[in-house]
């Protein structure tokens, strides 16, 4: 495990792929995945390919890794909620643009509307006028009304 710059690599358990208990670098683990505390300070790592969680006794595991381990994973909870926060912040602001567009996509579509709707009150407006023109014969000039 890396607990920074400068630091170093420690195995606290496994070593090599199998699927086989035991303290320390003994363990077996096929593509560990994850790995956690509990709160008795008990390592948990997870097996993905055997899909199973194994359980490193603080006793089992050689003097000062379990502590370097501790620290390692707590910097990676820190920087897992941090990085839940920037994803949270990011979506908001996604979601944010994603509305204010759908309200400029919907006064589009009400300006629509409203274009469509005086284009169509001005036609009628121009066929009652067309149907009000009449010719009189007033002295035999015609004269429209």
């Amino acid at each position: 495990m890396v607990a920074g710059a400068g630091a170093h690599v420690t195995t606290v358990a496994g070593g090599a792929s199998g699927k086989v208990d035991g303290p320390g670098a003994s363990a077996r683990f096929d593509q560990p995945w994850a790995v956690a505390l509990d709160e008795h300070g008990r390592l948990l790592v997870a097996d993905n390919n055997h899909s199973c969680v194994r359980v490193i006794e603080a006793s089992l595991a050689p003097p000062g890794q379990l502590l370097a381990a501790k620290v390692l994973l707590l910097q990676k909870l820190q920087e897992a909620k941090q990085a839940a926060e920037n994803i949270s912040k990011m979506q908001l602001a996604a979601r944010v643009q994603q509305e204010e567009q759908a309200d400029r996509n919907a006064q589009l579509l009400l300006q629509e509307l409203e274009d469509e709707k005086q284009v169509e009150e001005n036609k009628k407006k121009k066929k009652h006028k067309k149907k009000g023109k009449h010719k009189v014969d007033v002295d035999g000039a015609g004269i429209a009304c």
